[in-house]
């Protein structure tokens, strides 16, 4: 199977409202996935060039540059979004009164 079938084949599975055909096939779907975030980065990517070329080169150059800095950076935020998020959660699940 060539990459151009195999990447046709994924996007079919994605989007496909009916999830019942890959519901057993859980390679098909991580690879549908997959090709999804990969298409979605490359898109915003190529719309930041397009928009913002000068900030988007000097952010690059400054992964590069700093790969250290840039990892704990990211490190930080993800860790954030977490507590964020779970602080989100408590707070949902405290407010919600018992249904029967």
């Amino acid at each position: 199977m060539s990459l151009l079938a195999s990447i046709d084949l994924a996007l079919l599975v994605q989007v496909s409202a009916d999830p019942a055909p890959s519901a057993g096939r859980p390679l098909v779907n991580l690879l549908g996935s997959a090709v999804g975030a990969f298409l979605t980065t490359l898109v915003v990517g190529a719309i930041l060039i397009a928009v913002a070329e000068e900030y988007t080169l000097g952010k690059m150059a400054t992964v590069v540059e700093e790969p250290l800095g840039s990892f704990l950076y990211g490190l930080i935020c993800l860790v954030f979004l977490g507590l964020v998020i779970l602080v989100l959660v408590i707070t949902e699940l405290q407010g919600e009164s018992p249904r029967f």
